[in-house]
């Protein structure tokens, strides 16, 4: 009997080195197939954490925004300094530039072969000083001529004239300046109007 139970041992199949299933598949089994994973729960504290975060970004190009606002201002404004730096020493000169355009003018109705050495110094040092002036970006501004314009000129008089234009710079008295694109000075002129006669015929 102890034999033939041994015998029926030997013929069962005897299973060696079988793998065994992993985790991961252990894992798969019994999920049907096609299933999303689950979604991820956010804890309060950690919401509040990625709201900050948002926040703290939006400050930060708020804050880089204004900055670049800042460094175009800063910009425009050295520019604007260098340009105009010296508007207050160059309309102090411009009284000087008169009054050697009255000595010339003087000079040319009385020239003669005794003073015309003084004439011509004068003259070069008038020179010297429009030029100077050219090259700080000083500008005459043409009048006579030229409709008035009260953003360039100052009228001290009036005159009826039937050979200008009505509002007409006819004489100009002191000269006008430009500094870049800025006035430096006003001229002072005077300004033509028609004659009473003329002015109601154009009415």
């Amino acid at each position: 009997m102890k034999k033939r139970n041994e015998d029926h041992v030997d013929d069962q199949p005897l299973e060696k080195n079988q793998p065994e299933p992993d985790a991961a598949e252990q894992a798969g089994q019994g999920e049907p197939a096609g299933k999303e994973p689950d979604t991820v729960s956010v804890s309060k504290e950690d919401y509040e954490k990625l709201q900050k975060t948002d926040e703290y970004f939006n400050q930060m190009l708020r804050i880089q925004a204004e900055f670049d606002n800042y460094r175009k201002r800063v910009n425009k404004e050295k520019i604007e300094f260098h340009k105009y730096a010296n508007e207050k020493l160059l309309s102090e000169i411009l009284p000087i530039l008169d009054n050697f355009q009255r000595a010339l003018k003087t000079l040319e109705e009385h020239v003669t072969q005794e003073n015309h050495p003084f004439f011509q110094g004068v003259e070069m040092i008038y020179k010297q000083m429009a030029q100077l002036m050219k090259q700080y970006d000083v500008q005459e501004l043409e009048t006579v001529g030229k409709p008035f314009d009260p953003r360039f000129h100052e009228a001290v008089q009036q005159i009826e004239s039937a050979d200008h234009p009505d509002s007409t710079v006819v004489t100009e008295i002191s000269r006008g300046y430009m500094l870049n694109d800025r006035l430096l000075r006003p001229a002072i002129v005077v300004v033509s109007k028609l004659p009473a006669d003329a002015a109601n015929d154009a009415n």
